[in-house]
């Protein structure tokens, strides 16, 4: 109930099991365990339509099921639907990279204008740390047009929401002139924080 196994329930009781077996029982009772974990998220996520469980479920599906599609689908449903912040993150994260599989299939494939709208809205609602990643590529210019000011806006959405790595990103940009007038007045008290 717990999702914790006792020795015996691992060994059956029996103490002359190789490791290989053991192993392999372990293996089958920790499968057993994340069916149900998935199972449980998934009606959590179904009946109640809170973002911690939804974000959960996708993050499951992807990280231990590798259904790689069907939990991306799920984080853009969560980022939409939920505006669940951790979800629009882990979605413009896949975008970003893409997702191949070991088979060579590619669900999810690389997207980089779209990751950066994910990140936008993961910064824009409960997910600060989504404002560097937005920020970082607005910056660049290499993917979407360059736009250090729109970039400071993320940075300062992020900085606002307690997130030290857009204050630090912040402070760079007030240091660099970077969508803002250079000013190492205002970086220190960001690098203070």
């Amino acid at each position: 109930e717990d999702g914790f196994v006792g020795m015996e329930e691992l060994t059956g009781g029996k103490t002359d099991l190789t490791k290989e077996e053991l192993e392999a029982r372990f293996a089958d009772v920790q499968k057993e365990y994340y069916d149900d974990l998935l199972q449980e998220l998934k009606d959590d996520c179904a009946t109640y339509r809170k973002a911690t469980e939804c974000h959960e479920y996708a993050k499951l599906l992807v990280n231990r099921q590798h259904r790689v599609m069907e939990g991306f689908q799920q984080y853009v449903k969560n980022c939409y639907e939920y505006s669940a912040g951790a979800s629009c993150h882990n979605a413009g994260n896949l975008l970003l990279k893409g997702a191949k599989l070991p088979d060579g299939t590619v669900p999810v494939k690389r997207d980089v204008p779209k990751a950066a709208e994910f990140f936008a809205q993961g910064c824009k609602t409960t997910y600060p740390r989504s404002c560097v990643p937005i920020a970082r590529l607005l910056q660049m210019g290499k993917f979407m047009e360059k736009d250090y000011a729109k970039a400071f806006e993320y940075l300062s959405i992020g900085c606002q929401k307690n997130n030290n790595e857009s204050c630090f990103a912040k402070a760079n940009a007030y240091i660099q002139g970077m969508g803002v007038e250079k000013s190492y007045t205002a970086a220190v008290p960001l690098l203070e924080q």
